[in-house]
């Protein structure tokens, strides 16, 4: 079963889609309706690619995730002080904690586990 989700975390806006109650399926943030950050999951892991993008939409992080592990490739953007202007953080601030929306330890192993089920906007 597809249900729609909806969930607000620290002024931003998480949309997207759950499938047997795990995230699936591109999950994007907003804040002040301009777009964010995009990521692909499939059953409640992070799966596909992850993006920040800043006020210009220009992407300022692109990460790939496989079955919920982050994966190195050639690709891959990291400003990480272009993304801590746009977050708004402290060098003491930790940036992962944008896309770790279930209890995890490992910050390279983020995954959702249908933790934003509960926000489902059921109107």
């Amino acid at each position: 079963m597809i249900e729609q989700g909806l969930h607000y975390h620290n002024g931003y806006r998480y949309t997207g889609n759950y499938k047997d109650g795990l995230e699936d399926g591109e999950w994007i943030i907003t804040k002040n309706d301009i777009l964010f950050s995009t990521c692909e999951f499939k059953a409640g892991f992070q799966d596909g690619e992850m993006k920040m993008f800043n006020e210009h939409k220009e992407i300022i992080c692109l990460i790939v995730f496989d079955k919920g592990e982050m994966c190195e490739t050639l690709a891959d953007i990291l400003n990480v002080e272009e993304m801590m202007r746009v977050l708004d953080l402290k060098p003491t601030d930790n940036p992962n904690e944008l896309w770790k929306v279930g209890d995890v330890d490992d910050v390279v192993e983020c995954k959702g586990e249908g933790f934003l089920m509960e926000n489902v906007d059921r109107e």
